[in-house]
C-alpha cells in the first residue's frame, strides 16, 4: 500500500490543475518531491535503522509508519500552498523510511538464513504491484478530481492499516535466561558492516545498481515516450504488463537461490545477483540507440524480466552476514547510501538533458555502467559469502 500511494501521488499531481492551485511552479515541485524527498528519505531510513534493533514488538511500529505516510497523502487534499506540501513530502518521507527496516527486521526474526531469499523477494514485490496500480492515480484524479483523489488514496491507506492491525503478528522470539551481553554500540556496528567484506561489496554493488535503478524510472519513460511518440499508448501497456511480471522472476530467483542454498552451493546466491545485471548490459545500450520501438521493447523487458530478480537475493544476503541485533540497522545504513547513490545519478543524468541524444547518453552511461559495476562487485561478493555467512 505504501508502494502505492508513493508512486501515485505523482499520478494525480500530473493530472488536473494540482499545481496552478497550490501556487507552485513544475520546477519546484520536481525538486521538492524528487532530490529533497529521497534526501528526507534516506536520512529517515538511517534514523530509523539506528533504534528499531532494540524494538521487541515491531507490529505497531510497522502499523505506525504506514498510516504516518497515508495522513501525508491524505494531507494533500487540504493543501493550499507550498508549506503544505512541504509538510505532507515530509510525513510521507518520515513513515515510508521505517517500513523497509522494520520489515527485514521481522524477515530475519521469523526466517531461517536459507529461507529468507524468498521472503524477501515476496516483501521486494511490493515494488512492482505498486508501480502497476500506480496508475490508477490517473483516473482517479480526471473522475474526482486531485483533492478527492488524493483523500481517497490516504483514506485507503489507513483503512488498510486498521485492518492490518487485527491480521500482523505480534510474535516475540524466545531468548535464553541467560545474563543479556551489553548491546553494541553505533560505532561498534559501523566497524562490524566496515570489517565484513560481503556487506561491503554487495552495499557497493547496490549503490550501482540503485542508481541504474533510479535513472530508469525517472528518465527512460521520458526518452522512449518522447523516441517513439506515436507508440506512447502502447509503450504505457508493455510498462504496465512487465510490472506484474516482474513477481515472477522475483520468486523464481528466490526459490532458485534457496535451493542452491539448501545444498550448501552458497556462492549461487551473489552469482545469480551478478549474472542477471551483467546480462542487462548489452540491451541497456542498444535500448538508447535503435530506431524500432519493437526491439526498444525487447531491450526494455530484460530489466523486468531478467535485471529485477537481484531483488529477492542482495537483502537476503545482508541479513545473512550480519547478526540479528544489527538487521535494522544495517538496512538503514544500506538504505541511506543506495537511496543518495540513486539521487546523484539521477541529478547527473538531468544535467545531460539539454537534447534527446544527450539523454540517450546519460541513460547508456547510468544504465550500462551501473548494471556493469553491480555485476562485478556482485560477483566479487561470493569470493566471501560462505566465510561471513
Amino acid at each position: 500500500m505504501n508502494t502505492f500511494q508513493f508512486f501515485a501521488i505523482g499520478f494525480v499531481a500530473s493530472e488536473g490543475h494540482f499545481l496552478e492551485d497550490v501556487g507552485i511552479t513544475p520546477e519546484l515541485y520536481g525538486v521538492l518531491t524528487g532530490p529533497v524527498f529521497l534526501i528526507m528519505f534516506s536520512v529517515a531510513i538511517l534514523v530509523h535503522g539506528l533504534y528499531l534493533d532494540k524494538v521487541k514488538h515491531i507490529k505497531w511500529f510497522l502499523l505506525g509508519f504506514n498510516a504516518i505516510s497515508s495522513l501525508g497523502c491524505l494531507g494533500y487534499a487540504f493543501t493550499q500552498e507550498f508549506w503544505g506540501v512541504a509538510g505532507c513530502v515530509t510525513l510521507i518521507a518520515f513513515g515510508s523510511g521505517g517500513i523497509v527496516p522494520a520489515s527485514l527486521k521481522e524477515v530475519g526474526k521469523l526466517f531461517c538464513p536459507s529461507r529468507r531469499c524468498l521472503a524477501v523477494g515476496i516483501f521486494q514485490t511490493r515494488i512492482s504491484v505498486g508501480m502497476s496500480l500506480a496508475s490508477l492515480g490517473l483516473i482517479m484524479a480526471s473522475h474526482l478530481g486531485w483533492r478527492l483523489a488524493y483523500a481517497t488514496i490516504g483514506i485507503i491507506g489507513l483503512s488498510v492499516v486498521l485492518l492490518s492491525s487485527f491480521i500482523i503478528r505480534n510474535d516475540k522470539v524466545q531468548e535464553p535466561l541467560l545474563e543479556k551481553p551489553k548491546p553494541p554500540s553505533v560505532l561498534d556496528n559501523f566497524k562490524f558492516l566496515l570489517k565484513n567484506k560481503t556487506s561491503m561489496l554487495v552495499v557497493i554493488a547496490a549503490m550501482f545498481r540503485y542508481s541504474a535503478g533510479f535513472v530508469r524510472a525517472f528518465f527512460t519513460p521520458i526518452y522512449l515516450t518522447a523516441q517513439f511518440s506515436e507508440y506512447s499508448h502502447e509503450f504505457s501497456v508493455v510498462n504496465f504488463a512487465l510490472n506484474l511480471v516482474t513477481p515472477v522472476s522475483i520468486y523464481l530467483g528466490g526459490k532458485l537461490a534457496e535451493y542452491k542454498e539448501s545444498k550448501n552451493q552458497f556462492v549461487w546466491t551473489p552469482l545469480i545477483c551478478s549474472l542477471t545485471n551483467l546480462v542487462c548490459v548489452p540491451f541497456a545500450v542498444y535500448m538508447h540507440f535503435t530506431e524500432s520501438f519493437a526491439l526498444a521493447m525487447v531491450c526494455n523487458s530484460s530489466f523486468y524480466i531478467v535485471g529485477e530478480m537481484y531483488v529477492s537475493l542482495n537483502l537476503s544476503i545482508l541479513l545473512n552476514v550480519t547478526p540479528n541485533h544489527m538487521h535494522a540497522f544495517q538496512t538503514g545504513v544500506f538504505m541511506c547510501l543506495t537511496v543518495a547513490s540513486g539521487s546523484i545519478a539521477c541529478l547527473l543524468v538531468g544535467k545531460l538533458y539539454y537534447s534527446l541524444s544527450g539523454l540517450a547518453l546519460g541513460l547508456v552511461l547510468a544504465l550500462g555502467g551501473g548494471h556493469f559495476f553491480s555485476g562485478v562487485f556482485f560477483l566479487l561478493s561470493g569470493l566471501f559469502y560462505y566465510k561471513d555467512k
